[in-house]
């Protein structure tokens, strides 16, 4: 009786395992939505809200050097979260342009101030129907961190409402991308045709463009010299390739079927090789644990290095997977900059 049991929990498992195996495009999709964006868009969502919470808790005339420190090493936290999201602009989402709202890096700084000294600017959403170049996440970053940020956030009332009002914004467009694609939800799954419609072809070309533009506009070759207040920008390069990686494995609150899984269905030494170069840009970005301007200033070769990498992975991306699995090759999207 126990062999027999034993005997039937083995062929289930292999059962389970099989189907598992057997990836669907059909139920890919709801998958990745369900277990992987949802989940991290209202995660962010939520930490918006939280962030301005703990800004507005110490925003008065007695604020202290101590509690903006902590609020700056807060907010450097929030960007790994705000960072995450930003490979899911994709498809409805992106022709909508609701990242290009707060994810520009190349700010323009002068403008910033001109803005601040406008007093007919009130209220985030004064903020909010302004030009990318003085708002979003790298203008927060800014504000928080230039060479004159303690004595300005310390000593003037007005400057702290301007970035209360800049934090608001933030948090009232990563409410919007919620709800955007809240909508966008059910287009997204319905569209499992092949071809550049198709929202899995989307998926596969958005992780390419992602690791293009961490060569082309976070990195560079050679390598670009970084703001002196962005101090989140190898953060970003991290976040941005780990949250790839994870679409690509299948990892989000639960696992599920994955993108790996369709190519080793195909070829299991080409989807094994995509996995260990994924694999070890994870790690090497991991070790790097100086922000990009030490790198930059003390040992390019590192950066120099990762781009060699990601340039690797993107090679794996655009010249073996596309034929295995039916992916057209679109172009880049526009995040911001």
């Amino acid at each position: 009786m126990k062999k027999t049991a034993l005997f039937l929990a083995i062929i289930s498992v292999g059962l389970m395992a099989c189907k598992k195996n057997k990836f669907t495009i059909k139920e890919f999709l709801p998958a990745l939505y369900e277990l992987k964006i949802a989940p991290e868009l209202d995660e962010v969502n939520l930490s918006s809200k939280a962030l301005l919470q703990n800004w507005r808790a110490i925003n008065d005339n007695d604020i202290t050097i101590a509690e903006i420190e902590v609020f700056q090493n807060t907010y450097q936290a929030y960007l790994d979260d705000a960072y995450a999201i930003l490979l899911y602009n994709f498809g409805d989402i992106s022709k909508i342009y609701v990242y290009n709202r707060f994810y520009k890096a190349s700010i323009d700084t002068n403008e910033i101030w001109e803005v601040y000294q406008d007093n007919s600017l009130t209220l985030a959403e004064g903020i909010q129907s302004l030009n990318n170049k003085v708002k979003g996440l790298s203008a927060i970053e800014y504000l928080l961190n230039n060479t004159q940020a303690n004595d300005s956030i310390s000593q003037s009332a007005r400057y702290r409402t301007f970035l209360e009002w800049q934090i608001e914004a933030i948090s009232l467009e990563m409410a919007n991308i919620e709800f955007s694609w809240s909508v966008y939800q059910s287009n997204f799954e319905s569209m499992t045709d092949e071809g550049v419609e198709g929202s899995y072809n989307m998926i596969v070309n958005r992780i390419i463009h992602v690791l293009e533009d961490l060569v082309i506009k976070k990195i560079g070759t050679p390598v670009l010299e970084a703001p002196y207040y962005e101090t989140s920008r190898l953060a970003f390069v991290k976040e941005s390739i780990e949250m790839a990686y994870e679409v690509f494995i299948g990892e989000g609150t639960s696992d599920f079927n994955s993108i790996y899984n369709h190519i080793r269905k195909k070829d299991k030494k080409v989807a094994n090789l995509v996995l260990d170069d994924f694999k070890a840009l994870v790690e090497y970005g991991d070790a790097l644990e100086n922000d990009y301007a030490y790198y930059y200033q003390n040992n390019p070769e590192k950066l120099t290095e990762y781009v060699t990498k990601i340039k690797a992975l993107m090679v794996r991306f655009k010249i073996d997977i596309p034929t295995l699995i039916g992916i057209s090759l679109t172009f880049g999207d526009n995040d911001g900059d």
